[in-house]
């Protein structure tokens, strides 16, 4: 034992040799470094540039910082345009959008995974085959139905038509199927509906893929000027 206790004590005492540092490290390093400038290059440019005079932007070369910097182009910004309405606009539809959206496809999800009726197949390929389809193709006739239904110009027509679509629904529902049928099973021999074991079990097991999904469709609906 004290032969045992001598050589972990000399071990511990022993100091650490420093990490050698080769020619490989430094250049992944050194093009790590130069890739983060160039992803952060074009934030810094609009952030500058937004303080830049009209002026400035004919120089050549073009300043690296404004001299001096103006807030004209925010001026400009409020005084032309409904900005504030329009961050609203866009941070409302977004928000509404992630809440039915996940909702929606998750429920749609789970019955795909783990419902079984007739037709399901068919249908959840009649689905996935929507995706092929181009937006700008539908961008016709749904301005039509939402123009004989009353809704153009409102929220209702921006919300409604992408309560559910065919990405989150087959998203949710490759989720789905990783949830065991033996917890499942033991849920309705303890008497829960279906509706309780989605909302009890099955969202708690996937909210690795809501959260993902939440963060695809708040992108895409805030980006959507279309």
């Amino acid at each position: 034992m004290s032969t045992e206790r001598d050589v972990d004590s000399s071990a511990v005492d022993m100091p650490r040799r420093p990490r050698q540092v080769h020619l490989s490290d430094l250049l992944i390093y050194a093009v790590l470094v130069l890739a983060g400038i160039a992803f952060l290059l074009p934030f810094y440019w609009m952030v500058v540039s937004s303080f830049r005079p009209t002026a400035q932007f004919y120089q050549l070369p073009i300043p690296l910082f404004p001299n001096p910097p103006s807030l004209e182009n925010f001026e400009t910004l409020f005084a032309r345009s409904s900005f504030g309405r329009g961050m609203l606009n866009s941070a409302f539809l977004a928000v509404v959008a992630v809440i039915l959206q996940v909702w929606f496809c998750a429920l749609a999800g789970y019955t795909f995974a783990k419902l079984r009726f007739r037709g399901r197949d068919a249908l959840f390929i009649g689905i996935l085959t929507t995706m092929m389809i181009p937006l700008g193709v539908g961008l016709i006739p749904n301005f039509i139905i939402m123009a004989r239904i009353g809704w153009v110009d409102t929220y209702q027509a921006l919300i409604v038509p992408g309560i559910a679509n065919a990405f989150g629904i087959f998203w949710m529902r490759q989720y789905c199927l990783s949830v065991p049928d033996e917890l499942l099973d033991a849920a309705r021999v303890d008497g829960a509906g279906e509706f309780g074991i989605f909302s009890r079990i099955v969202l708690p097991v996937i909210r690795p893929a809501l959260a993902s999904l939440a963060i695809f469709v708040f992108l895409s609906s805030w980006n959507d000027f279309l």
